[in-house]
């Protein structure tokens, strides 16, 4: 039998795992991913995304943020195109340093520059990695991939610094994935260059670029296929109207066509009052916006509003780009 203090020790030794699977669960939402367990047990299983196998998705951990898992075919057929993680290991030191890595990085605007500092942590069995990786629209190109500092040798205490090769209005993603041991994090540097102006969809793969004078001044409210933007100052949770702007809206081209006609792919349309801009394709779904009119009668609305409407209306397909969420 186990004494009292044994058993003590034995809870606390699953309360810490089982708060390692709480943070596993809320990071792998976080980007979309669609997780099962790590409630009852420090396992936690997801789905693999967009088809992926298990092996090709192990291989993808293994080759990218150095992550080790088992893939759900090892546990018979019926685990292919899932993934099983753990939650034993520690945590502490580790989250500690990315978190001081990711507060140190520093945008300088004229310069076009990314600064940041290695936080002065390492064990020989912990050594630094960094991948920093994006996408940029070229004239006469296309999408083009990018790769900042692949050779470095990382050290402890040391300051870095990259300059972009494109502007930031071609630049589609930008990200640092951070490895320290077993723990890992993907930074995404270009909604921190932009301030929070750029909304990202992990779920459906595209980016906006909404206008700079909204900063801080938005909410966005995501409903399954709709993500649904309002004016801050004026949202109510008892009111789903006060302070709409605009939807972001995610559909096949069949479902648009067939409440909106068959239309091209690239301009604007009104149909019943309503502005609809279409965006482009994600994958294979289409994107469009969908903005109500302004009442004739503008006396009796915040001047503020009335200017980010007009902005939303505003907002054309060159504000939208496809990501890759493979």
């Amino acid at each position: 039998t186990y004494t009292p203090e044994g058993k003590a020790q034995i809870q606390e030794t699953i309360a810490y795992y089982m708060e390692n699977a709480r943070i596993m669960r809320q990071a792998l939402t976080k980007v979309g991913l669609k997780v099962y367990g790590g409630e009852n047990a420090p396992y936690i299983w997801l789905k693999t995304p967009s088809g992926t196998t298990s092996w090709q998705f192990f291989d993808q951990l293994l080759h990218g943020p150095h992550i080790v898992g088992t893939p759900g075919v090892g546990f018979g057929p019926a685990g292919e195109g899932y993934f099983r993680l753990t939650a034993f290991g520690t945590r502490e030191d580790c989250i500690e340093a990315m978190d001081r890595l990711t507060s140190s990085i520093t945008w300088d605007r004229e310069r076009g520059s990314i600064s940041f500092v290695i936080p002065d942590v390492e064990t020989p069995s912990q050594p630094w990695r960094l991948h920093i990786a994006g996408r940029s629209e070229r004239e006469g190109m296309g999408g083009v991939s990018t790769h900042y500092m692949d050779t470095t040798d990382w050290q402890p205490g040391e300051a870095y610094e990259f300059t972009l090769e494109d502007p930031v209005e071609d630049i589609t993603e930008l990200s640092m994935e951070i490895t320290l041991g077993k723990k890992s994090r993907t930074v995404d540097l270009l909604s921190f260059l932009l301030g929070d102006t750029l909304y990202v969809s992990e779920t459906y793969g595209f980016t906006l670029h909404l206008p700079e004078s909204w900063a801080g001044a938005y909410e966005a409210e995501e409903n399954g296929y709709t993500v649904d933007i309002y004016q801050k100052a004026a949202k109510q949770a008892d009111d789903p109207t006060a302070g709409y702007l605009m939807s972001v809206c995610v559909t096949t081209r069949a479902a648009f066509d067939e409440v909106y006609g068959d239309k091209d792919l690239d301009g604007m349309y009104a149909a019943a009052g309503l502005r609809i801009t279409v965006l482009g394709m994600a994958g294979e779904r289409l994107v469009y916006l969908h903005i109500d009119p302004l009442p004739e009668d503008l006396s009796g609305l915040d001047e503020a509003y009335v200017r980010m409407h007009r902005e939303a209306e505003a907002i054309t397909a060159g504000a939208f780009a496809a990501r890759d969420v493979s």
